[in-house]
């Protein structure tokens, strides 16, 4: 995904309708899930 942050996308769900975007913090060794939701929705106001 092009943001200001290295962002990742996976899908998830029945039938893969679902996106969880997270981010990888490797410095502090974190995986910060950043949104979740309808693969219609979730990318709004996350770019």
């Amino acid at each position: 995904m092009k943001t200001k942050e290295k962002l990742y996308r996976v899908y998830v769900g029945p039938g893969k309708n679902y996106r969880a975007i997270y981010q990888i913090r490797d410095e502090a060794l974190l995986v910060l899930v950043v949104k979740v939701g309808d693969r219609e929705e979730v990318y709004r106001r996350v770019k």
